[in-house]
Parts: C-alpha cells; structure tokens; sequence
C-alpha cells in the first residue's frame, strides 16, 4: 500500500524518508520495481513455439533449432512440464530373419561413409492397416541419413526391396555398397544381381550382429512413432500419402541429432563445399 502511495505521487517529494522512518522500514523498499519476464520465460515460449511445428523433439532436437545450449533448454522444459507430444518407445519388436548364410561378408565394418552415395542401407517394417499388414521398404544413405528411395507394398519379397532400390537409383547415383541384414529378400539372387548391375557390392551384417544395421532400425523406431495411428485412414491410398509427407518430413524438416541439421540440407551443404 505504501508503495502505492509512493509511485502514484500521493506522497509529497521529502516525505519519503520520514514516511520510510515511521513505518519502520528502508527509503528504498518504497520505490515499485516493475519485474521485466525473465530470459527463461522466453525460452520457454520458443520452446513452445518449436515443439507445435515438431511434436516428437526432445530437449536435444530443440536445442539445436533454437541455437540454445543443450542443458539450459533441458532445464526450462523440465521445469515447465514440457515434454514430447509423441514419446519413442523404448523397445522395438522386430520379426527374427531367417537363417544366417555364413558366406556374407560386412564390409562396412571398419569403415564410414565419407560422401553421399557411398553407402546405402536397406530394410523394411510392417504396418498394420485396414485389418492386414503391408510392409514399407526404404534405403537410408548412411552419410546424409536421408531416405533415398522406399517402396510400400503388400507382400514382403525380393521385388520389394529392389523396387526400393530402383526408386533410389532414379534420384541418386549408385552406392558403392548396399548393406543389409541376411533376410531372404536381400540375400535373393535377384536383388544381389540388381546391386551387381548398378556398380554396387552386397555387404550383410555380422552373423548374431542386428545391431550393425542400426542405422534402419533408429530411422524405424521413430518413423512409425511419428507416423501415428493409422486407423485414422480410411483408404491405401491415405496411408500412401501420409507416407511420403512423413519421408519429405524426415529428410527435409526434421533435426537428425548425429549431423545437427536435416538429412538434405547436410548432403547439400557437402556439395556445396566440394564445388
């Protein structure tokens, strides 16, 4: 009340202090202090603001489209309740493969991909839609991370895959290799002869080693995640589209925390600096 008195004039200039005297308390505690918001609250709004464009992203993501430290946006979501609309589950069931054929070699080992195209990795996941499964095959280039070609259909065999392949090949020049795990619809003839004619060599992960083709199993885990819940389609042709605006999406959009950016502009920004 005092302050109000003070800060609205109603108190005579030199009164201040006999009126500071008489309440018992310091000149200054008169004075109104107007409290601008503090840099946290508008961190917090930015990170709203990114969070409804990116409903899956984590603290890391927005961080790294705000340009903010990591740790400090951690701790302004943790203290506003601000967490992912869409949450990754933590495990990821995929069906066995079949039998492991010891004559095929991983040759990307000990290696890494150093420019696009250099690598591609294949695989496929099932989708449960309209009470039957289809299966959505993709090829990861594994230095931009971008999903260069994919393919849905009805029937997970070897034509799958290699038309997966071939949507790649008519965007992208060949791989020098295409890594898989030893499913039959990569370990098919056909689909070794197709790589073959492109220029290509076939390489397979480890016997017992899954893990060495974790680069599908990532993009997999957060796709169908993101992709949502497909009971809200009511035709293939929906599914379709929901699809492709989710891969134009992921490469064009979305934040891959192991290049910091999105995959096409990190595979543009390579030919950019090599002109």
């Amino acid at each position: 009340m005092l302050r109000r008195l003070v800060n609205t004039g109603l108190v005579a200039f030199g009164m201040h202090s006999k009126l500071a005297l008489a309440c018992g308390t310091a000149r200054s505690c008169l004075y109104y202090e107007h409290i601008q918001p503090g840099k946290d609250h508008v961190l917090k709004l930015r990170i709203e603001t990114v969070m409804a464009d990116h409903p899956a992203y984590g603290y890391e993501r927005v961080a790294m489209e705000l340009n903010e430290g990591a740790e400090r946006v951690r701790r302004v979501m943790r203290q506003n309740g601000l967490r992912p609309a869409i949450r990754r589950r933590k495990y990821w069931d995929k069906p066995k493969s079949p039998p492991f054929e010891d004559e095929l070699n991983n040759l990307i080992k000990d290696i890494k991909a150093v420019r696009p195209c250099h690598i591609w990795a294949g695989d496929f996941t099932y989708l449960w839609f309209n009470d039957k499964w289809y299966y959505l095959a993709t090829v990861i280039d594994l230095f931009s991370r971008e999903i260069v070609g994919w393919q849905l259909g009805k029937r997970h065999k070897a034509q799958l895959i290699r038309l997966a392949y071939c949507d790649a090949l008519s965007r992208h020049p060949p791989p020098v290799i295409f890594h898989a795990d030893h499913g039959s619809e990569y370990t098919a003839e056909s689909t070794k002869q197709l790589v073959g004619l492109s220029g290509g060599q076939m390489s397979y992960s480890d016997k017992g080693s899954p893990w060495q083709n974790g680069f599908q199993e990532s993009f997999y885990g957060h796709f169908q995640l993101e992709l949502g819940d497909l009971t809200r389609f009511e035709h293939e042709g929906e599914l379709y589209e929901a699809i492709a605006k989710q891969l134009y999406y992921y490469n064009h959009k979305r934040i891959h925390t192991a290049i910091r950016t999105n995959p096409v502009n990190y595979r543009e920004e390579y030919h950019l600096a090599k002109s």
